[in-house]
């Protein structure tokens, strides 16, 4: 997105406005959404890369089993409350989670605002975290061409292996893709009933027989749910067998690059990663598609023509959302907002 912040790696804010405004063939003004916030934009036939941060780059989601069995039931949660949303791959690392998916533009930002805000509540009690939990929005980025899933699957899946914690994503002690596309094995997690947990809770406490009655097992309210991943859409033609040959081709392209950085070093090795400090931070390095990249919303050849045309509706979309939204702050409650987008909220004086 385009914001007033300092130039970063020597990209200067005109260079950057210069550049969209070549890459839209002057269709749109682009200039007047730097510094501001983009309205959500989704569409339900593109693909989308997901990454929420937690505050500051503390290693809060540190795995443990734990910590692997709640957020697997989160996420399964997640896909049966959102059917539309269709998981190709994740990875939960100590300090983010990464997603590539695709949904409808209203039940995405709810199925990722979903998860995070269970795991936030169930981990923040497990280790007694009262602030928030979470660096601000989650971060989308556009795939809209069969070279840009592909790409970013395997960034997806070098998780655990470029930083030099495991020698191959497989080996990540935490949640991650990899095992269940390299091998087609179950994913399962537990979801806690909260609702039915706590009014059993209340009652127990409530009752004032002397008997000694048998603690609540919150073991008894787990629900458990598989996390299903669907094949993503440049590889729909492919069979299941083909799909695995292709992830473990990738998870060796991986491991390989990686060994040959790494050189006569060892990765840092799971027991590490398990005694990793929650209060550590770790600082997050640009996305591999640079500041620039970012900021052009999709990740994807700039002149591929899927690209350009997401780009133009992108940009259109935006213009819609803020032209709506400025009639709307005049007074004008008639103002049309672009559908999909999120309206603000009606009242009218005397409802019931």
């Amino acid at each position: 997105m385009l914001e007033s912040t300092k130039p970063r790696d020597g990209i200067r804010h005109q260079d950057l406005v210069d550049e969209l405004q070549a890459a839209y063939d002057d269709k749109i003004d682009v200039g007047i959404f730097r510094g501001r916030h983009h309205a959500r934009y989704f569409r339900d036939d593109t693909t989308y890369h997901i990454i929420a941060r937690t505050l500051r780059g503390f290693c809060l989601m540190r795995p443990d089993p734990w910590f692997n069995d709640m957020a697997a039931g989160v996420l399964g949660r997640a896909q049966h409350n959102f059917p539309s949303v269709r998981l190709y791959a994740f990875a939960f690392m100590s300090s983010h989670f990464h997603f590539q998916l695709r949904g409808t533009p209203r039940e995405i930002p709810q199925f990722v605002g979903f998860i995070k805000g269970e795991i936030s509540r169930r981990l923040g009690q497990r280790i007694g975290w009262d602030g928030p939990m979470w660096d601000g929005r989650f971060l989308a980025t556009a795939l809209p061409t069969p070279d840009a899933e592909l790409s970013c699957l395997e960034y997806i899946l070098s998780h655990g292996v470029k930083e030099n914690l495991v020698a191959r994503s497989t080996q990540w002690p935490g949640l991650h893709a990899a095992k269940q596309l390299r091998n087609g094995s179950q994913l399962r997690g537990s979801w806690l009933d909260g609702t039915s947990y706590g009014r059993a809770k209340y009652l127990a406490e409530r009752r004032t027989s002397g008997d000694a009655s048998k603690p609540l097992n919150p073991r008894d309210y787990c629900q458990s749910y598989e996390v299903h991943l669907a094949a993503l859409p440049a590889w729909e033609h492919l069979s299941d067998c083909d799909r695995r040959g292709a992830v473990r081709n990738l998870l060796d392209k991986i491991a390989a690059r990686a060994r040959a950085m790494r050189g006569t070093r060892k990765p840092l090795g799971v027991s590490t990663v398990l005694k990793t400090s929650r209060q550590r931070t770790r600082r997050m390095p640009p996305p591999p598609w640079f500041e620039a990249r970012r900021k052009l919303i999709c990740w994807a050849s700039r002149t591929a023509p899927a690209t350009r045309a997401y780009l133009d509706e992108y940009w259109r979309f935006q213009l819609a959302f803020r032209q709506a939204s400025e009639a709307f702050r005049k007074g004008d409650l008639t103002a049309t907002f672009p559908p999909s987008s999120c309206s603000p909220p009606m009242y009218r004086a005397g409802a019931d």
